[in-house]
Formats: structure tokens, sequence, C-alpha cells
């Protein structure tokens, strides 16, 4: 599963409660195959030029973005568990805010998700 969200506002995840309007989004929905799925996420993080996989496994892909000024990172992870969901955590590694960065990032790639997936 996906860790927790700490109470400053720089991280968003699926898994928060639905009443946590702060943090909580929801999962990216999809009919089919997960393996396509993770395939159309791993497509998108590498079209993102500041965006690098660190990790990936049967049920993961782990990310790495960095914004282009500052170099911040922010670490978004991936699950794959659970069959017709990709669930997702963006959280920034340092700082409390972060202007919405996260959400709208997420926002993005669900988006992207939609336009490319293919059954």
């Amino acid at each position: 599963m996906l860790s927790p969200c700490p109470n400053s506002p720089n991280c968003v995840s699926t898994m928060s409660s639905p009443g946590d309007k702060l943090h909580y989004m929801e999962p990216i929905h999809y009919s089919g195959s997960p393996e396509t799925a993770k395939s159309t996420i791993r497509h998108i993080i590498r079209q993102q030029k500041y965006a690098e996989i660190v990790h990936e496994d049967d049920n993961y892909i782990s990310a790495v973005f960095t914004t282009p000024v500052l170099k911040f990172k922010d670490d978004v992870v991936f699950y794959f568990g659970n069959h017709e969901h990709v669930h997702f955590r963006s959280a920034s590694r340092i700082g409390k805010g972060d202007m919405g960065k996260n959400k709208n990032r997420m926002k993005e790639i669900t988006a992207r998700f939609y336009d490319q997936y293919n059954e």
C-alpha cells in the first residue's frame, strides 16, 4: 500500500480519506490489463522532462520529479495492486507547502492516462 500523507499541504494520495479535501484525490480507473495500465503510466513518466523512474516491481512504480529551477524533489509512487484502479501518492520531500504542485501534477498525469490508455 502507500504511506499516509503528513498533515502538511504538500502531499496528495488516493488512499487518504475522501473527507480529507487537502490530500485526497480519486484513483485512476481503468478496465483491462494491469500491465497495460502500468505500461501507460511508465510511458507518461518517461515523457516528463524532469522525472526519473527509480524503482519498479510487480505492484509499484516509484519516480522522482525534480523542479527545473530550484531542483526540489517530489516522490511519486503508483500502486497497481487493486485491479481496475491505479492508486498514487505524490509528496514533496522538503518544505510545508507546494503551491498545489503535487495535486496539479497528478491531475495532469491522470488526464494523460485517460488520453493514452488503450485496453
